[in-house]
């Protein structure tokens, strides 16, 4: 059987309206209201968290006391593995080769001179300890070079980003929290915001660094060195982006590849920048606000609205935006009816819809057998056979039974 969808000037009882008209009603009335902040008090909350930040956030350059950032020099302990080699031991141009194990004490024993202590020395130190031990009594002039054969490790728990925990293994004079981030680099998944860490010795313990502030990033270079077992919990930093929705041109048109989020640049991004990159209010409708959200140091969620007109006049301020922003666009009473028709307007095989156009009439039938038809397809059907009889205006639909 062969379905129809025909235009006529039908005429229907009142009472089969109402629950369109009601419907409709409730479409305009319903839409919900912004009281929000006013535009010259988000302003000044913005003026003061940034000064906030400023007086936590100081440049490294005006803190005297920070250590330094590049790993120190190795220091020799228990469990390291050392090779010396000791030139005139035996012959004047032979070298000497010899293993020594650091030991729980501290100290390594070579031949003649006995245990020597070396805990806590740099390689070029132990280098002069041993030489100050054979010389002059052994050797006249011996020429002493130690290295580190293998080196005691300290395994420390990192779990950061998307591949979850990590063994790292931290030499001695690496055993600090940010050497044990960036070892896990790999696995973190962006620089790391907050730093948590559990201590080996007090797993009820937990140390919070906020790495975003200069003076808690001083805090955890000063923090005591990493042992064994202690476990580093980072939290990367998300991604720089904003959120918009409602009134959009894309999101009516289906949106982009990433959603209704947009990434802030390094130049940074301003309201109205947002808004022309979701493709800004479509043309046909005339947006009425711009809702901005953000959400505030103390917790707390801003809500500020701006009037389109003004925005685009330059009345209102085009703020700079922030990460986490949500921007929407409300629908209108006039947009909110037209999409509550849109969604009403279903077609299948079999259902007939009949148009009652509001200033002129003019027949019109399209084909919509098959059932491969949704409603937008067959909208343009109509709409392209409207205007073929060269009428120039056509109501949503009705449906009729």
């Amino acid at each position: 059987m062969q379905a129809r969808t025909t235009h006529g000037c039908a005429i229907r009882p009142v009472m089969r309206q109402m629950p369109l008209l009601i419907a409709l009603l409730a479409c305009a009335c319903n839409a919900p209201s912004y009281p929000g902040m006013p535009i010259g008090e988000f302003l000044q909350v913005m003026e003061e968290e940034d000064a906030a930040m400023r007086a936590t956030s100081r440049p490294a350059a005006a803190i005297t006391t920070r250590p330094a950032v590049t790993t120190a020099a190795y220091t020799v302990g228990p469990s390291d593995v050392l090779e010396i080699t000791i030139y005139g031991l035996d012959s004047l141009d032979t070298p000497t080769v010899l293993p020594a194990r650091v030991s729980e004490e501290g100290r390594i024993v070579l031949p003649m001179v006995g245990p020597l202590a070396v805990d806590g020395q740099t390689l070029a130190q132990v280098e002069r300890i041993i030489t100050a031990a054979y010389s002059p009594r052994y050797i006249l002039k011996p020429r002493v070079l130690v290295d580190v054969k293998q080196y005691h490790l300290t395994h420390v728990l990192v779990i950061a980003g998307p591949a979850g925990a990590r063994d790292v293994a931290l030499r001695r004079n690496e055993r600090s929290v940010l050497q044990s981030l960036a070892r896990a680099e790999g696995g973190i998944g962006g620089a790391p915001q907050q730093v948590y860490i559990q201590p080996a010795s007090d797993p009820n313990k937990l140390e919070s660094f906020d790495l975003t502030q200069t003076s808690e990033v001083v805090r955890l270079m000063a923090r005591p060195p990493l042992n064994e077992g202690d476990i580093v919990i980072a939290r990367a930093v998300p991604p720089p982006v904003v959120y918009i929705h409602g009134l959009t041109a894309h999101n009516r048109t289906g949106g982009l590849a990433g959603g209704n989020i947009y990434p802030i640049p390094e130049t940074g991004l301003r309201l109205l920048q947002a808004i022309a990159a979701a493709g800004g209010p479509p043309t046909e409708f005339d947006a009425d606000k711009v809702v901005l959200t953000r959400r505030l140091r103390d917790g707390r969620n801003a809500l500020v609205v701006f009037k389109w007109k003004n925005l685009v006049d330059g009345k209102e301020p085009d703020v700079d935006l922030r990460p986490g922003d949500v921007i929407e666009i409300p629908h209108t009473a006039q947009t909110r009816t037209e999409e509550f028709l849109r969604r009403a307007l279903v077609f299948q095989a079999g259902m007939t819809a009949v148009y009652d156009p509001i200033s002129q009439f003019v027949p019109t039938a399209v084909n919509v057998s098959g059932g491969n038809h949704d409603a937008y397809s067959i909208r343009k059907l109509i709409l392209s056979d409207v205007a073929l009889k060269a009428t120039n205006r056509i109501t949503s639909p009705v449906l009729g039974p």
